[in-house]
């Protein structure tokens, strides 16, 4: 009987291990990512200690190329957050997002809306504001319906939910069949 809740478990988190890599980071707009930053700046990731893969070992030096936000020198010492390290070569060019001083490390992570200027920005679309819609005076209108909230987890955690519920009603039924053979 362990086996099987072992095999139901282990089921489950196959089908959840693609969500949790996502999952851990809340999506915001780009004005949002900068209005969090300190500094924001394209640079070229500079040669430093590398693992095996080649991936630069945090913290990375980086040459400034233009800042978008904030001031500073021309080379950067960044620490990449360690869910993100080994994504970083030497010679690409990344848009930095960060936080701290420039007179000392700064502090990234992909989640903080840093990415490679040759990759996808990794940003929500911003919500335009909607312009108020005119009504006469004279008469009351009616109060519009709010529009139904989206489910906030998205497809992929439903997809992974379900899974899991296949999974478990696979490993009870296994269970059911194991334990009344005996």
């Amino acid at each position: 009987m362990r086996s099987v809740w072992a095999g139901v478990a282990a089921g489950a988190l196959v089908i959840l291990a693609p969500l949790g890599a996502r999952a851990s980071c809340v999506a915001i707009t780009e004005s949002q990512a900068t209005a969090k930053a300190d500094v924001v700046f394209e640079g070229i990731a500079e040669p430093g200690q590398a693992d095996a893969r080649g991936a630069l070992i945090s913290p990375a030096r980086f040459s400034v190329l233009k800042y978008r936000k904030g001031t500073g020198p021309s080379v950067l010492s960044v620490a990449i957050d360690a869910a993100d390290n080994g994504v970083v070569r030497s010679g690409e060019v990344w848009v930095i997002y960060a936080t701290g001083s420039t007179g000392g490390t700064l502090q990234t992570s992909t989640c903080d809306g840093t990415y490679l200027a040759s990759g996808p920005k990794p940003f929500v679309t911003e919500t335009p504001t909607p312009s108020p819609t005119p009504h006469p005076s004279a008469s009351v209108a009616a109060r519009p319906a709010a529009p139904a909230e989206p489910w906030p987890w998205g497809i992929s955690t439903a997809a992974g939910v379900a899974g899991v519920a296949i999974v478990m009603g696979i490993g009870w039924a296994v269970a059911r069949l194991t334990v009344g053979t005996r």
